[in-house]
């Protein structure tokens, strides 16, 4: 059974449809013991990374979310929650990739970094089986990884940004397999069969 962490004011809808469409067992929780008795956990975020990161320790799931030991997705806004600290909100995150994020200033970049961008990777990380450097993602963050020792594919729009990240149980997307067409689904499916 997949845990979809469901935080303060995110809508899972898009997300949960994919889900039901590969067929896989899963439910939308913000519980500890639903979390528990999950064998992978998708992290999904949007908004303020402040009232997210609010929201996990009101529920009590910080701890338990840098602890966990099985294969764990944060998507979007949730892989800027994976890591160590967030510079555009100065607050600290959970730590699972020991590397901070920043908010994209520059307004061109900003534009430029929405929609359907090519990706390329960088190094074969689980996620990417039977996916090629070049395939289009969906980006829609205002926040930006900067390319690091965990940095498993990136992507260029007018600065280079990763684009996806993977550190021993953990993975992260700048992106949103959920609207990336077919590209989406393999990535997901890839997710779930490891």
């Amino acid at each position: 059974m997949l845990s979809l962490i469901q935080c303060e004011n995110t809508s899972v809808n898009e997300l949960s449809q994919v889900l039901k469409q590969l067929g896989v067992p899963f439910r939308v929780t913000s519980t500890e013991a639903d979390i528990c008795k999950s064998d992978k956990v998708i992290l999904y975020g949007s908004g303020s990374a402040k009232q997210n990161m609010r929201q996990l320790h009101m529920l009590n799931l910080f701890s338990m979310l840098r602890m966990i030991k099985n294969p764990i997705l944060g998507i979007g806004l949730g892989v800027e929650l994976m890591c160590e600290h967030t510079s555009g909100e100065n607050i600290s995150c959970l730590g699972l990739f020991p590397v901070n994020s920043g908010r994209i200033e520059d307004e061109k970049v900003l534009v430029s970094h929405s929609g359907l961008k090519k990706i390329d990777i960088l190094r074969p990380g689980r996620l990417f089986e039977g996916i090629n450097t070049g395939t289009e993602f969906y980006f829609s963050e205002n926040y930006y990884l900067p390319e690091n020792e965990f940095t498993t594919s990136v992507v260029n729009n007018g600065e280079t940004f990763s684009a996806s990240v993977e550190r021993e149980n953990a993975f992260g997307v700048q992106f949103h397999p959920e609207k990336s067409g077919e590209a989406g689904l393999s990535l997901l499916k890839n997710f779930i069969n490891l």
